[in-house]
């Protein structure tokens, strides 16, 4: 994930911020967009860009491979030895010094499962391993890194008694009717349906992605056209900056990681201050797209009512995991909502009589 990602998905935020455990701030509806841009330029005309991605045979052929290989199924195969790839179910018994120590046996529980080559065992180890077959016993001799956790066992050599219950390939399902009929899908029971769905799936992507596009766009071409006072909406900004820091710290909590860490090595920042300048830059823009569409909507004179929250809400209730409107107001923050509608209000306008041309250089907006 690259920090283009981020800029989208922070600049998107001004759109749908609407957890009702969110921090509170301004929503866009309470704001006075006279009082923070001194001048708008006309929105009608705008150039737009955007491109829709084609969806190819080649496309919907690598798509269902794609998912092959991510079904794949740890088979048991006899009459050869053990290969790197395998996957050796395997019980084991390790000794320093012709002596049992902690943590190095597993006689007496069910196999262990060690993929060959996957590095999760000490170097040696699984190297050690390869050529064995099932049923047989073998004494490995290693030695631990250095820097092993276990101090105790750091720079020892140790010899393991291992042995070789059954050997599992990961094998990739062959395509055929009965598999894609296993899948679940509703109404796809063969090949050629599955082809024909992936084929509809993908569309829908790139059909998103170019909305997606033209979204970003349009909110950019909002940006441009507006002279902003010097004077920003203090509450609506720490409203966008401190969810941005929330969000991300949540997920940093998630990998077991602080902040810092997390936004260097995930986001690929060079350092933390690029990140909190990032964030800063993004959640101006966020407030900018809010009071130019504000100022969007007064000037053609348009709102956007309760009645109309309400409305779009009861419309859209499944996509929230919600039965009523009221129980959505218990869960989401309404005022929000509003903005959010306010906001793809504006982007309507702009949008209806905007030129849309393909980008000069094609970019991927979700990853690279």
């Amino acid at each position: 994930m690259k920090k283009k990602l981020m800029t989208v998905l922070t600049v998107a935020a001004s759109l749908l911020c609407m957890s009702a455990c969110s921090v509170s701030g301004d929503a866009v509806a309470s704001l006075n967009p006279d009082k923070y841009i001194t001048q708008i330029g006309d929105y009608n005309g705008l150039t737009l860009e955007a491109a829709l991605r084609e969806v190819t045979d080649e496309m919907v052929e690598n798509r269902i491979q794609s998912n092959l290989a991510n079904s794949m199924e740890d088979v048991e195969v006899t009459g050869r030895a053990l290969k790197s790839g395998d996957i050796a179910n395997i019980n084991y018994e390790g000794k320093i010094d012709g002596v049992k120590f902690d943590g190095g046996s597993n006689m007496g529980e069910p196999g262990y499962d060690l993929e060959i080559g996957s590095g999760a065992f000490i170097p040696g180890f699984e190297e050690g391993l390869i050529g064995m077959n099932a049923g047989e016993t073998r004494d490995i001799t290693v030695t631990f890194p250095e820097q092993y956790p276990a101090e105790q066992l750091a720079g020892k050599d140790a010899v393991f008694t291992v042995v070789l219950n059954s050997i599992k390939e990961k094998k990739i399902p062959e395509l055929t009717d009965e598999y894609v009929a296993g899948l679940g899908i509703e109404n796809v029971n063969t090949i050629d349906g599955l082809k024909t769905y992936m084929r509809q799936q993908l569309e829908i992507e790139a059909q998103n992605d170019y909305e997606t596009q033209l979204n970003n766009s349009a909110m950019q071409k909002m940006i441009e056209i507006c002279d902003f006072t010097d004077e920003i909406p203090e509450d609506r900004y720490k409203y966008y900056y401190d969810n941005v820091i929330n969000m991300d710290s949540q997920y940093a909590a998630q990998f077991g990681v602080d902040l810092d860490t997390f936004v260097t090595g995930y986001y690929g920042f060079e350092n933390t201050d690029a990140y909190y300048k990032h964030v800063e830059d993004s959640a101006m823009q966020a407030v900018q797209i809010d009071l130019a569409s504000g100022m969007i909507l007064k000037n053609a004179g348009e709102k956007v009512t309760d009645k109309m929250v309400e409305e779009d809400i009861a419309a859209n209730l499944e996509n929230y995991g919600v039965s009523t409107v009221e129980e959505f107001k218990e869960n989401y923050n309404i005022d929000e909502y509003k903005s959010y509608l306010i906001n793809r209000k504006a982007l309507e306008i702009i949008k209806e009589n905007a030129k849309i041309v393909a980008p000069a250089q094609a970019t991927d907006t979700v990853s690279e």
